[in-house]
């Protein structure tokens, strides 16, 4: 795909629409420390809560941030905040992330947009939709560490994330349209992104309406010329196709917001179409589009054509909330909540065979017609939610909050498939696959009172789950979750910060880890929860307007730690609870402006985990190479982010973000994986020559640095990789005109 003057034309035309953005070099840096401690969050709590006065560690992201550091989705926030780790897939997921040490499926920490979860149902993971979320209409980010199952009940284990959208009010009275393109390495590979949002207030009708959408497309890497590795006997490592097509994406994203007096709706759609990246391994795995596919059969070549590779999850959703003051004291609120994900039917995965056949067909289009393994995928899920809360504050300083809540899911019990005949050269029917029908409810109630200095909170979660398969050979599943969480903040005066949270937090088997079966591995519906239990100590010292620093210390202990395709014998494998996962850690972050001019924000994370009860049967399967760790995950890491605005219209942004040392799973033949530093670094001009244009070039990996992630699952070097590439210099310039 090569569409660089397609690109060009489109920003032309787009400049000529008077686009607009609010936010200029002009009034970037404006805010002071003091301001950002005092920005309202709402999910801490369910209601509206300083920063500052939160009783849980937590990170706002707020637009002006966004803007300053040139961030374009969610992923590239997540690189600079403390406490997460991210291995480039660069496609499927399309990253991995794990939140606080704990590595996992992308399903231990949960996303809202507006308070709308977009996880997807079957597996309540991250996908594309979600992570690599479109920034172009966000007001700000909040992201919440620890246990919140006392609040959001299943899968916020390690914490939860909050896209808060931007209201009717943050428009003006044109729509606002950002046009952004990137070039990789080679400039041969390019991405486009164009957004545009619109938003109208009528207060006499005491009506509000807000309209964004977006639509991005790029090429992605080129690891053409990985091949790491490649000279082991056997073949072993990371080496993918001299004709690599698979890091592209395509992505559609509308966020619509109604309000008419204590009525309000929201409503999402993302589609996220993309490669399968790095995820396989090219000498295992079709990583570029071979069309026509030429193939034996019985001694005659035939030819048919096979799409690329790719995966297309979506997902949307619809709330319904009304509110109401029931008494000066007490008001209610009821949400209706309507959503649905899956993987649409273009999501076709293609594999040329065993490992024996690799160094003959790696890049070549012929291949024996009995090792094609190609299938088509789709998956259709959907829930309603009801939940009903009511907040009664007694006086200023108490505020209760109790609410029910009832969901019911939907899901197939597998991913629906049709396979690839090659001696039809024909797809077969769809095979269809049962449904699971999952309910539950739940009833949760929050205290939180301050007296002079000290505030306290105290509340708890009730949760009832029930699956019903509607088979004969596997039973329906009943169980309880009972999840409570504490915490208690200290402010002496308005220098000094001291919290103490505990709690705990619990995921629920998915439908694929309950009842996903192939012709390895069996079901387990006797599968139960994980269970976190976690304390958090914080220390904040904000001596002035300039200068602040937090001191966050946390320690978790995960038990019933569920391991996907665990040997059972006989050749099967099979998902269940094994062990138990003990962390602790601590996180650094300094916040300092030196001058009027400057600002400085800094994070250091220290991490960490170790299995604990694992069977040594398994101890060779799971672990580390350096003995009952985690694998894959660093010890340290450390971001650092340097603004600065030099005269009246220029602002320059540099970036640091260093990973340590990795020790991998002991199947994957490299055993560490070497400490990188990426540098990024971004300029903004804007109403230069006073004029409206706005130019944005902001360079990641400035100095093009080889750096690499462990490879995922059994990462032993065939279908798996052992090293992933992180990507080589990009190139975004981002152009609009400020008309409002």
């Amino acid at each position: 795909m090569k569409h660089s003057l397609q690109i060009i034309c489109i920003v032309l035309f787009f400049l000529q629409l008077s686009p607009a953005q609010d936010t200029t070099s002009a009034n970037l840096l404006s805010l002071s420390l003091e301001e950002l401690m005092n920005i309202q969050l709402e999910s801490a709590t369910r209601y509206e809560t300083r920063l500052r006065n939160v009783p849980v560690f937590a990170v706002v992201i707020t637009r002006q941030q966004i803007e300053e550091r040139g961030y374009a989705s969610l992923l590239d926030v997540l690189h600079d905040v403390p406490g997460f780790d991210i291995i480039h897939v660069n496609g499927l997921y399309p990253q991995l992330v794990h939140q606080r040490g704990l590595r996992g499926n992308n399903n231990r920490t949960l996303i809202f947009v507006d308070g709308i979860l977009i996880q997807n149902l079957y597996e309540m993971n991250m996908l594309g939709t979600a992570l690599d979320y479109d920034l172009s209409n966000v007001q700000q980010i909040e992201i919440i560490y620890g246990p919140a199952s006392a609040l959001y009940g299943s899968n916020a284990v390690t914490g939860i994330i909050n896209i808060r959208t931007r209201e009717a009010s943050a428009y003006g009275k044109r729509p606002q349209v950002n046009t952004r393109i990137r070039f990789y390495e080679g400039w041969e590979r390019t991405g486009l992104n164009v957004s545009f949002g619109l938003g109208r207030e009528y207060p006499a009708h005491q009506i509000s309406w807000a309209v964004s959408a977006s639509f991005r497309e790029s090429d992605g890497f080129d690891f053409s010329n990985v091949q790491q590795l490649v000279s082991e006997d056997p073949l072993r490592g990371t080496a993918f196709t001299s004709k690599y097509n698979a890091s592209w994406y395509r992505a559609i994203q509308t966020n619509v917001k109604f309000r008419w007096k204590q009525l309000s709706l929201q409503y999402y759609y993302h589609l996220y179409r993309m490669g399968e990246g790095t995820f396989n391994n090219g000498f295992w795995y079709m990583d570029h589009q071979v069309s026509p596919l030429r193939y034996r059969w019985k001694n005659q070549t035939f030819v048919t054509s096979l799409p690329n590779s790719q995966w297309a999850p979506y997902g949307q959703g619809l709330r319904l909330r009304y509110t109401s003051a029931l008494t000066p004291k007490a008001e209610m609120q009821m949400d209706f909540v309507a959503r649905e994900t899956g993987i649409r039917p273009e999501s076709f995965d293609a594999d040329l065979g065993p490992p024996e056949d690799k160094s003959l067909t790696r890049d070549q289009d012929v291949v024996p017609g009995d090792s094609i393994f190609a299938f088509f995928y789709r998956r259709h899920s959907f829930s309603y939610l009801l939940n009903y809360q009511i907040q009664y504050s007694p006086h200023p300083n108490h505020k209760i909050i109790g609410g029910l809540s009832g969901e019911k899911i939907n899901t197939p019990l597998d991913y629906e498939i049709r396979r690839f005949i090659p001696m039809e050269r024909t797809f077969s029917e769809w095979l269809l696959q049962p449904r699971i029908t999952i309910t539950n409810y739940a009833f949760y109630l929050q205290d939180e009172f301050s007296l002079n200095q000290l505030k306290v909170l105290a509340g708890f979660r009730m949760d009832y789950f029930a699956y019903k398969t509607g088979l004969s050979t596997i039973k329906s599943k009943k169980y309880l979750a009972f999840n409570p969480r504490v915490g208690f903040m200290y402010c002496p005066n308005e220098r000094w910060v001291f919290k103490v949270i505990g709690g705990s937090a619990f995921r629920t088997p998915t439908p694929w880890e309950f009842f996903s079966t192939t012709n390895f591995r069996k079901a387990n519906p006797s599968l139960k929860p994980e269970i976190n239990s976690n304390m958090d100590i914080l220390i904040g010292w904000h001596p002035g307007k300039t200068f602040n620093v937090t001191l966050n210390i946390n320690y978790q202990y995960l038990k019933n730690v569920i391991f996907n395709s665990v040997p059972i014998g006989n050749g099967f494998n099979q998902n269940q609870n094994i062990g138990a996962i003990s962390q602790h850690g601590a996180i650094f972050m300094l916040n300092w402006l030196p001058f009027t001019n400057v600002k400085l924000h800094g994070n250091y994370t220290f991490q960490y985990s170790k299995f604990k009860n694992l069977p040594v049967a398994l101890s060779e399967r799971f672990t580390s190479h350096a003995g009952d760790f985690v694998p894959d995950l660093p010890r340290h890491k450390f971001n650092l982010i340097t603004s600065w605005k030099t005269g009246k219209h220029v602002l320059l942004t540099y970036r640091i973000n260093w990973v340590g040392q990795r020790s991998t799973i002991r199947t994957n033949p490299v055993p560490t994986v070497d400490p990188y530093w990426i540098h990024s670094a971004g300029i903004q001009l804007s109403d230069m020559l006073n004029s409206p244009v706005h130019l944005e070039l902001y360079i990641w990996n400035l100095f093009n640095v080889r750096a690499w992630d462990p490879g995922l699952r059994s990462a032993d070097g065939y279908r798996f990789p052992a090293l992933h590439p992180v990507g080589s210099r990009t190139v975004f310039i981002k152009l609009y005109v400020n008309s409002l």
